[in-house]
């Protein structure tokens, strides 16, 4: 386990954490092509609606902004601002957008045109980047795959299909996404103090009040005793932890709506292995990104035999990866987020009817996983290549044919 002390002795930087470095170029550009045109297509679907905005544009883009589960709150909120999301969820949220609200309101008056889309989409490209970023360095300098292995399984992340979707929605998911890997890098390279624990743990779990529980787990993880002293539990959860709940409090009328979410009708084993392992990293043809309030069932299948051999294919590479990797501190964290995540979703039942939706929450466990594999057979790389494309062709090509759907009036 050397990795795991590797940046023990380095003072936590925001310089340090932040900057590109000349060996993370590859895995930069591959992403930056793929975000910027996955955008591109996004913003193009509803451009008109936003450039020449008025009731009736934005009641046309409501009626086509069908994503699955995924609500466009991040634009109401950023066009005009208002506390938009669950509070019992996401407590702090519509305070992390009041910045961009600003910004989109100078621009309206120099533009006359509401730049929502572009100053959301610059949000969601900044937290998409950084996050393939720090996969790239947790598999480098903690899991220690070589930098073709690396660049490799960070691509094919933001191949599966609800990454490549949560990258251009505007909603909270990939900002999670960039708070908890963020979070895990830090955690597993830096001693931090009980204010900088405070710090990442408050904005974290704000963004999403669960996301607080991984952030614990992992302090608990790669810190270990030090996470229980009470000066440091009371500082970095203790006292951020009652300022959440205070928050909650003051608007109690959003908890009813939250229990709305649990469910615990539908059969879990396909929930598993067609939505939550399915889904998640490959699209079904039939209904895609269908809404299970607006027409799709909550079980779809795969038309084609051979996307259950893919799924085969990536389910035992992660198996495999969790075998070889099980003596380390990394995999202990990624097997802490994956079981929260079936303990959630499909044993309590928790949003279990779109279990996909929140595949940023935890889908990054499979490819850090399947480094420890990749570590020991290095010709695993071409399989993981094979893989990648296969699910970027095939996603891509869905995700495409979606946004270019003309729209219904």
């Amino acid at each position: 386990m050397k990795s795991e002390k590797l940046n023990r002795d380095k003072e936590l930087s925001f310089r340090g954490v932040f900057a590109i470095r000349r060996e993370e170029w590859p895995v930069a550009a591959i992403v930056t092509v793929l975000l910027l045109m996955i955008h591109y297509f996004f913003i193009s679907r509803f451009f008109d609606q936003f450039m020449n905005y008025s009731v009736g544009a934005r009641n046309v883009f409501l009626s086509n902004f069908h994503m699955a589960g995924f609500d466009p709150t991040a634009y109401d909120v950023v066009t005009h601002w208002q506390m938009g999301y669950d509070i019992l969820r996401h407590p702090l949220l519509a305070w992390m957008m009041w910045p961009l609200y600003i910004i989109n309101q100078g621009l309206w008056q120099l533009t006359c045109c509401n730049c929502v889309q572009f100053i959301v989409g610059f949000q969601l490209f900044f937290c998409a980047f950084y996050s393939a970023i720090f996969m790239y360095r947790i598999l480098t300098e903690h899991v220690r795959t070589t930098k073709l292995s690396s660049t490799l399984l960070t691509s094919l992340f933001f191949t599966f299909a609800y990454i490549m979707v949560s990258a251009i929605v505007p909603d909270h998911f990939c900002l999670s996404l960039f708070m908890l890997l963020l979070t895990i890098y830090i955690l597993a390279s830096f001693e931090t103090t009980p204010i900088q624990q405070a710090i990442l743990y408050t904005i974290t779990a704000g963004i999403t009040l669960t996301n607080g529980v991984v952030v614990f787990i992992a302090d608990l993880i790669f810190h270990g005793r030090k996470t229980i002293m009470p000066k440091r539990l009371a500082l970095a959860y203790v006292v951020p932890t009652l300022l959440l709940i205070g928050s909650v409090v003051c608007f109690q009328r959003q908890i009813e709506s939250t229990t709305k979410w649990v469910e615990q009708q539908s059969p879990r084993t396909e929930i598993v292995y067609e939505n939550m392992l399915g889904e998640s990293i490959q699209f079904h043809r039939k209904h895609i990104l269908g809404d299970v309030l607006w027409r799709r069932p909550v079980i779809v299948r795969y038309l084609w035999w051979g996307s259950y051999a893919i799924e085969v294919v990536y389910c035992l590479l992660f198996a495999f990866g969790i075998w070889f990797g099980r003596r380390e501190r990394m995999l202990w964290m990624m097997m802490a987020v994956f079981a929260f995540t079936l303990i959630m979703h499909i044993v309590c039942g928790f949003a279990a009817n779109e279990v996909q939706i929140m595949t940023a929450h935890w889908a990054f466990v499979i490819p850090i996983t399947i480094g420890y594999l990749a570590r020991r057979y290095r010709a695993i790389d071409i399989l993981i290549a094979l893989l990648a494309i296969y699910l970027l062709a095939s996603n891509f090509y869905l995700l495409h044919r979606y946004l270019t759907w003309p729209l219904t009036k």
